[in-house]
């Protein structure tokens, strides 16, 4: 997310619809590997990988549930948690941007706004799908809720990159 950002905002790339990349994507010039702006590629990499990593590891030693129904369960670590990770989710995309953006020769002082919300969304999205994920405590909820949530935010996500791009 911080490199699309980078790239975005550097002031020395050319202009024009072939030359210039959206953000998130990756140039259809010869050096981009074939299929390169297909649907999967551009999902996964709107996922903060660093984070979901971190966040899975934390979110498998916190102590499980054994209530009847799932939703009767205490979920304040989790939910905790989730907004722990929540908050970092874009001040790591912010803070990989600045030092991304310090080795760049030439870049515009614009904040990666777009890239930090669309990081946030994607692990919002990821989260949903988790076992025990937080969002469970909701009686009413449903984990195919999660799953049709996460597909509906990513592509959403994907649209809105287009539209920007």
């Amino acid at each position: 997310m911080a490199e699309a950002a980078v790239r975005r905002h550097a002031s020395a790339a050319p202009a024009g619809p072939s030359s210039s990349p959206g953000p998130l994507r990756e140039g259809s010039g010869p050096t981009a590997p074939p299929h390169s702006d297909g649907v999967l590629t551009q999902l996964v990499r709107y996922i903060p990988t660093e984070l979901v990593a971190a966040y899975t590891a934390v979110a498998g030693v916190l102590p499980t549930t054994s209530a009847e129904p799932l939703c009767g369960g205490d979920f304040t670590v989790r939910w905790v948690a989730f907004a722990v990770f929540a908050v970092l989710t874009p001040v790591a995309v912010w803070a990989t941007y600045l030092v991304k953006r310090r080795s760049a020769v030439s870049m515009s002082t614009a904040f990666p706004l777009f890239e930090m919300i669309v990081a946030l969304a994607a692990f919002g999205a990821w989260a949903l799908i988790l076992p025990l994920a937080p969002i469970n405590s909701v009686c009413s909820w449903q984990p195919d809720y999660g799953l049709a949530g996460a597909l509906t935010i990513l592509f959403l996500i994907g649209l809105a990159t287009r539209l920007r791009g």
